[in-house]
Parts: structure tokens; C-alpha cells; sequence
């Protein structure tokens, strides 16, 4: 029973970080569009 409980422990750990790592890495490219758009002088 105890291996069960680790491996459905361990299995949800990694279904909760997967979705969180993806997200923080999407963050800094996200995040510096708006000043590129401000800089740009040849967008509206």
C-alpha cells in the first residue's frame, strides 16, 4: 500500500509542476512584449 500512495504522490508532484514550469518559462517573453511594442516606432 505504501508503494502505491508514493507512486500516486509522485505522480501527482509531477502533474502539478509540469504545468507551472512551462508557465514561468513562458513569463519573460510575455512579459518584455509590451515595452517592445512601446519601442518600436514603426508599429501603431
Amino acid at each position: 500500500m505504501t508503494k502505491i500512495l508514493l507512486t500516486l504522490h509522485v505522480l501527482a508532484a509531477i502533474v502539478a509542476v509540469g504545468p507551472v514550469t512551462v508557465a514561468a518559462s513562458m513569463f519573460p517573453p510575455a512579459a518584455a512584449a509590451p515595452s517592445r511594442a512601446r519601442k518600436d516606432p514603426t508599429r501603431a
